[in-house]
């Protein structure tokens, strides 16, 4: 295998492997913790996870469709969207807190 090859290998793994330990197993434990706080309830808490799950769909479908010409930058603009999501959920107390 081209030693090019490898480096795209490796740095995609290590992309998914903080896409989703952020976006996916960040999220796990601090709903629970949001829920019982109060800052949602079941079915905001549910909204919520549906969210979650339909941003993996919705990206995964526009990009079978699209030919993205610069990768690197969208995969590093995917990764701070996730990470700053993820940040902004824990950060923000209730949702009156983001809107005002």
């Amino acid at each position: 295998m081209k030693r090019q090859s490898v480096i795209f290998l490796v740095g995609g793994i290590a992309a998914m492997i903080v896409a989703m330990g952020i976006g996916r197993f960040a999220f796990t434990p601090i709903l629970p913790l949001m829920m019982e706080h109060q800052l949602f309830s079941t079915t905001g808490a549910g909204y919520l996870a549906s969210s979650n799950y339909m941003g993996y769909l919705i990206g995964a479908i526009i990009l079978t469709f699209f030919q993205v010409k610069n990768r690197h930058l969208l995969l590093m603009i995917g990764l701070c969207i996730s990470v700053a999501t993820t940040w902004g959920m824990g950060e923000f107390q209730t949702m009156q807190t983001l809107l005002s």
